[in-house]
């Protein structure tokens, strides 16, 4: 049921961080109370203070190497994290294909020179003001899948793979 679509969006599942009250009874092991589990938060709230965390916009900055603000008129390229698609089988198929993990310098003269040799190839559409992502459009759905599956994880860069998928309608 993992990337299962649920109202529009991906669910994700994972394990309890702690049993739960039931299965604690259950196997027979202490249920703390709820002074106690109070006790616990408050501690690990003291030592969040003393050490924070960085936020999240400066740890973005620096693993992409971005910097927080920008310099002139119009706002700096962002660059998102890349998210796994859902498994084909799981996707609305369309004649639109979402590509993900270009690199930087990647232009659409590069990516129409890969996305040129499958069957009816029509166009790559770059996102203004957004880096690593491109939409590239074909005639028909067939052929933009069997695009998706030729071209998956195709090597650009030493560290860039392509993630394709069919692009949202």
């Amino acid at each position: 049921m993992q990337s299962f679509p649920l109202y529009n969006k991906p669910l994700r599942i994972q394990f309890a961080k702690s049993k739960s009250d039931v299965v604690s009874r259950r196997d027979g092991l202490p249920i703390p109370s709820a002074a106690e589990r109070k006790e616990v938060r408050q501690t690990k709230w003291a030592e969040e203070k003393k050490n924070p965390k960085k936020p999240k916009i400066e740890v973005a900055a620096a693993t992409t190497g971005l910097a927080a603000g920008y310099g002139g008129a119009a706002p700096a390229a962002t660059r998102h994290a890349v998210e796994a698609p859902p498994p084909p089988e799981m996707q609305v198929p369309n004649k639109t294909l979402f590509v993900q993990n270009l690199p930087d310098e990647s232009s659409e003269l590069t990516l129409d020179a890969v996305f040129r040799q499958c069957i009816g190839f029509q166009q790559v559409r770059m996102v203004p003001g957004r880096m690593g992502i491109c939409f590239v459009d074909f005639e028909h759905e067939g052929q933009a899948g069997t695009a998706l599956q030729y071209l998956q994880g195709f090597q650009l860069s030493a560290q860039h793979a392509i993630v394709i998928s069919y692009a949202k309608k």
